[in-house]
């Protein structure tokens, strides 16, 4: 005989209704963690797996730019490698000359500069003074954000 159609009493052991409420008020909980940590905006893929951007805060939707990372060991463009971080930490020049060319192959006019986090000034100076120098009078910086740790 089938087990789904036999009449059980309550001391056999199966669930009963009242057993199922708790369940219930978990999935609830998981339902609002899920839509609380989601976000419209695409997931953060940064172009090197160490490379960890400082952390800040921002309340707004960033718009999608053109993005310039530079991480522990490049310097990359939209998730492409220019050139080379180092290179450019111990150059006297002020301007990124493969930077600076890419860029201004780009039919973009705003631009997106994210680093890692042990960036030194000196060379996060000549990445704005690159972008500026291609014609990029919009450019934001971006850091990770405590809300979406």
């Amino acid at each position: 005989m089938n087990p789904l159609f036999t009449k059980t009493n309550r001391n056999s052991g199966h669930l009963s209704i009242a057993t199922l409420a708790p369940m219930v008020d978990i999935f609830t909980i998981l339902v609002i963690a899920v839509l609380r940590a989601s976000s419209p905006q695409a997931p953060l893929i940064l172009p090197e797996a160490t490379m960890e951007l400082p952390i800040s805060m921002q309340e707004t939707i960033a718009p999608e730019l053109l993005v310039l990372d530079i991480g522990q060991d490049g310097i990359y463009i939209d998730g492409f490698r220019i050139t080379s971080r180092a290179f450019w930490e111990e150059s006297d020049s002020a301007l990124i000359t493969e930077v600076y060319q890419s860029l201004q192959q780009q039919a973009k006019t705003q631009v997106k500069i994210r680093v890692d986090q042990d960036v030194p000034w000196s060379l996060l100076s000549k990445a704005l003074h690159t972008a500026q120098q291609a014609g990029y009078q919009d450019i934001e910086m971006l850091v990770i954000s405590n809300t979406s740790l």
